[in-house]
């Protein structure tokens, strides 16, 4: 969950874990950037630890309406943008909001959004493992797990990785890294149910220095 909202689901191994055809990847919507929006009108780049949110209240009027988005029903493959995921572009909330309820209730729009995403899955997840500057919004995770129900919610934290000095920009790095190897390889490293292409193809161009 970084400004957008993406989900990337790899089979466990007893289902075939090691077979590529079983990757689904697609974008669900929102993640901070609705937050770092409304942050910004009160001179904050982001909506810190929640703090803005955790003060408001949600709307349901304004919920309902910026869930009737139609990107959000429409099943992957499928990508979005910034450009689609701004205030401007929404309905308008409901008149006199304060900025602390818009932001509660923006919140709970990337968590409905992202939990409503799961849908699309061959199956209900095992866990669900979260990345990107969302999983450092205590508010955020705590409604996406509310959304969730039984369906277990880790970061990458938990996971151990920042032991290992690994970080959100490091974890992206190392996949640009893999998918430049696999590109180096001959290896396929996009695959047609994740970007709607009609075969697998290894993406890419090697720039030799000199």
């Amino acid at each position: 969950m970084g400004g957008l909202a993406n989900i990337t689901f790899l089979p466990s191994l007893d289902a075939g874990g090691l077979d590529a055809g079983g990757v689904v990847a697609f974008d669900t919507g929102p993640g901070n950037c609705l937050l770092d929006e409304l942050a910004g009108q009160v001179g904050q780049s982001c909506d810190e630890d929640g703090r803005l949110a955790a003060q408001g209240r949600e709307d349901a009027a304004t919920l309902e309406r910026w869930l009737a988005h139609p990107e959000l029903a429409a099943p992957p493959p499928k990508a979005t943008g910034r450009e689609v995921w701004t205030l401007a572009r929404l309905p308008a909330p409901t008149p006199g909001l304060p900025l602390s309820d818009l932001a509660a209730t923006a919140t709970r729009l990337t968590a409905r959004s992202v939990a409503g995403a799961l849908r699309f899955l061959p199956g209900p997840p095992d866990e669900v493992v979260i990345a990107g500057g969302g999983a450092r919004n205590p508010v955020l995770l705590r409604m996406l797990q509310d959304e969730v129900g039984a369906v277990p919610l880790r970061t990458f934290a938990d996971l151990g990785w920042d032991r290992c000095g690994w970080t959100d920009a490091t974890r992206e790095a190392a996949a640009f890294a893999f998918l430049g190897y696999a590109h180096a390889q001959g290896w396929p490293n996009t695959l047609p149910q994740t970007t709607g292409a009609r075969r697998a193809v290894s993406g890419g161009k090697i720039s030799l220095p000199g």
